[in-house]
């Protein structure tokens, strides 16, 4: 009930540009966005079910839900194409490519602006994001103009995305682009250090000029391994703003499988499970809905965190990877026995 009137208060908050897909205020599909959350994967059936009734939320909520959970989750089957028809006049569902019709062609940047306008922030993020890496790939410049950048660098991203997303797109952002977003996020009126301490720690090295700090704080968050952080400075950060935030994922992992080693779990979680870009894929898929600070607190956000490091497992195993070499032995045994850490006593 509490969750339930959570998603509530944050929905009539959402900014009058976001649109609102006709179906979202229907009792029986915010009790079932309550369930999936809550880890009951039974509730996308409803989303199915609805969306076979005329609700767009629902039918929404059923293509980009199903592409989170575990692996192995028995999914309603695919959803029947002449239902998509009536998604037609939603932009949302559009922007989504949730239709039959012929859509016409957009370029990235006219996705990005356009996800940005419907208020599907970390949507745009992630598309600026992959521009990036084919351009580094093909070795071209990201076909974006930098205020299309600067757009989605200053939306409402978590300073955790900012900075990452920021990172990436540095290349190619002018010196006074640069300046004006590393000014945003190292000296705005909020601390940063109070709610994503690195962030903190990296702006200081920075601004000092500290070169092998920063980049010490760069490979501890993004790097494969932490290999330029010889004194573990970057590390210990890290680690406390994981272990302080008792509400961050790998925190929230180790409190019940690792209740006595909790600090070298969170580390180990966060290494094996791909650092920062591991922890910034974990997200609601259509955040208009389902707010992305609702689903991150949830036990769906908790299971498909999980479910990352049981793949990372299976895929390297503990004798492969030196992040598994020096995980926590209580993580380690949790994978091994199978143990689900949200079934809490």
């Amino acid at each position: 009930m509490m969750l339930r009137l959570i998603l509530f208060v944050i929905l009539l908050s959402v900014p009058v540009q976001a649109e609102m897909p006709a179906g979202h205020d229907d009792p029986r599909l915010q009790a079932a966005v309550e369930a999936w959350l809550d880890g009951d994967d039974t509730a996308l059936r409803t989303f199915h079910d609805m969306a076979g009734e005329g609700n767009v939320a629902a039918l929404i909520l059923r293509q980009r839900m199903s592409k989170i959970g575990l692996a192995d989750a028995d999914y309603p089957e695919p959803v029947d194409f002449f239902w998509l028809d009536f998604a037609a006049d939603s932009q949302l569902a559009l922007a989504f490519g949730i239709s039959w019709h012929q859509l016409p062609n957009k370029t990235s940047e006219e996705r990005i602006t356009e996800f940005l306008d419907l208020g599907e922030f970390r949507h745009a993020a992630a598309l600026l994001q992959t521009e990036v890496h084919k351009s580094k790939r093909d070795a071209v410049k990201v076909p974006l103009a930098e205020q299309v950048i600067e757009d989605v660098l200053f939306s409402n991203l978590s300073l955790e995305e900012r900075l990452f997303t920021f990172l990436l797109a540095e290349p190619q952002l002018s010196d006074a682009a640069f300046t004006r977003v590393l000014s945003d996020l190292c000296f705005a009126e909020k601390d940063p250090s109070q709610g994503f301490q690195p962030l903190g720690a990296w702006c200081s090295a920075v601004i000092r000029e500290d070169f092998t700090t920063e980049l010490a704080f760069r490979s501890v968050m993004f790097g494969p391994e932490a290999r330029q952080d010889p004194d573990r400075v970057g590390r210990a950060v890290v680690t406390n703003w994981l272990s302080s935030d008792q509400q961050s994922l790998p925190s929230r992992v180790c409190s019940s499988i690792c209740a006595d080693d909790r600090r070298q779990c969170v580390w180990s979680v966060y290494q094996v499970a791909w650092q920062l870009p591991g922890l910034l894929s974990i997200g609601s898929g259509v955040e208009t809905l389902v707010p992305q600070s609702v689903y991150l607190g949830s036990i769906r956000a908790e299971k498909e965190y999980w479910d990352f490091v049981n793949r990372t497992w299976a895929k390297d195993g503990p004798l492969e990877k030196a992040a598994w070499k020096e995980a926590a032995s209580c993580l380690v045994a949790a994978v091994r026995d199978g143990v689900q850490p949200w079934e809490r006593q």
